[in-house]
Order: C-alpha cells, then structure tokens, then sequence
C-alpha cells in the first residue's frame, strides 16, 4: 500500500484502465458527491466507462446484483419450469420431476462484475465502502484501488493512497488532482468547485497558504 505525493502511478493506473468504478460512503453529501462526479465527468470525457455508487440517475450504475441457484438431479428430464415471485419467497416447480433433490446438490453462486480500478473519495477505511458494491462480495487484492481523502483517520487502505489533510474540501482535492494529472476540468465544474470553497473557506478559519494559493489558481484557469 503506497502513499504517494508523486502521483506518476495514479496517472499510469487510470491510462490503462477501461471500467473504473467511482465510490463514496452511503451517506456522503456536499463536497464529497460533487468531487465523485466531477471525476466521473473528467473520467468519461477521456473514454472511460465509469460505473457510481451509490448511484445516481445521471450517471452509469453498478449492475443489479443476481443470484443464480444450481442443483443436480437425477431422475426424468426436466421439461418445464413455473416459478411464483412472493413479498419474501420464490416458489420454483418442475415438470416433470420424478428423482430427488438433495440439499447437499444445491448450490447459489453471487456472479460479479468486471472493473479494472476502484476510485474511493471520502472513505477511510474498506468496511465503509457503500453497501451496494460491498454486496457483490469483490476481492479488492485483485482490482487497482486509489484511496483519495483528506481524513486524518484513514488507514491508507488502497494500493495507491493519495490522502492530503490540507485540502479540507473534497471537490477542491480533486480538482487539483486532476490538474496534476493533466486532465481538463471543464468551466462549469471550476465554478463550482470555486464556489463551494469560497462557501467554505470562512467556516475553516484561518486557512493555510497552499489552500488560497489552491483557490487562486482554480480561479485563474483558462476557461474550457
């Protein structure tokens, strides 16, 4: 796990990346959901698919999450099969059915879903993971995974951890990630990055050099 200020392998990681899915806590709000889409915005823009969770109606989902049941049987060939969908039960019937069922037969397999890199913003630890995707069960050793916060409390769970405490809107981090990235933010998401630290700014009191050289900067863009 790799704490990094030089940020040559988030960039490497996201170029070679297809299907990036994007996650914040279940309850994130604010500055924290407005950083998740202005990277999905900045992400798509570059040919990525970009999967959000939580969701949101204007953005790529996660798939449903399915459950496939599997048995083995002996007997007649099974030549139909009726089910019954209740609030709490599904009624499965086969026909014609002249064998057994055995418990020991059966089996429910989870299938998951392809994704090369997860991208967490506002999430301090794994077990904090929105529960939509902690559903599907994923092996995070087998996916790249970039931890992005600004939370003393994060354990630096990602293989890349790019966590800056003197940044304390999430929006503004990433916005400067991405400008350290090389990676265009179109005007619209510049004026609303500026505009809610320029909102938060005085509610965090005497802010530090980098934090209004930060905000100057962002002022100061090209417009795109």
């Amino acid at each position: 796990m790799q704490v990094t200020a030089d940020l040559s392998p988030v960039r490497q990681v996201i170029n070679n990346s297809y299907k990036i899915v994007l996650v914040t806590k279940d309850d994130s709000q604010g500055d924290v959901i407005s950083a998740q889409h202005l990277l999905a915005e900045v992400l798509n823009e570059k040919g990525k698919e970009v999967l959000l969770s939580p969701s949101h109606e204007n953005y790529q989902s996660l798939p449903k999450r399915s459950a496939t049941l599997r048995f083995k049987y002996e007997g007649d060939k099974i030549e139909r099969l009726q089910y019954r969908i209740r609030e709490d039960e599904v009624e499965l019937t086969f026909t014609p059915f002249s064998g057994t069922l055995a418990q020991e037969n059966i089996s429910v397999e989870y299938p998951t879903f392809n994704a090369d890199t997860l991208i967490a913003v506002g999430v301090q630890s794994p077990h904090e993971l929105p529960k939509e995707f902690l559903a599907f069960g994923m092996n995070l050793d087998e996916m790249n995974t970039i931890n992005i916060d600004n939370h003393s409390g994060n354990t630096n769970w990602g293989k890349l951890n790019v966590v800056m405490q003197d940044i304390p809107l999430y929006s503004l981090l990433v916005a400067q990630i991405l400008s350290e990235l090389g990676m265009d933010i179109r005007d619209y998401w510049q004026q609303l990055v500026l505009v809610e630290t320029k909102e938060k700014v005085p509610q965090l009191g005497n802010a530090s050099p980098r934090l209004l050289r930060l905000v100057a900067d962002l002022a100061d863009r090209p417009k795109s």
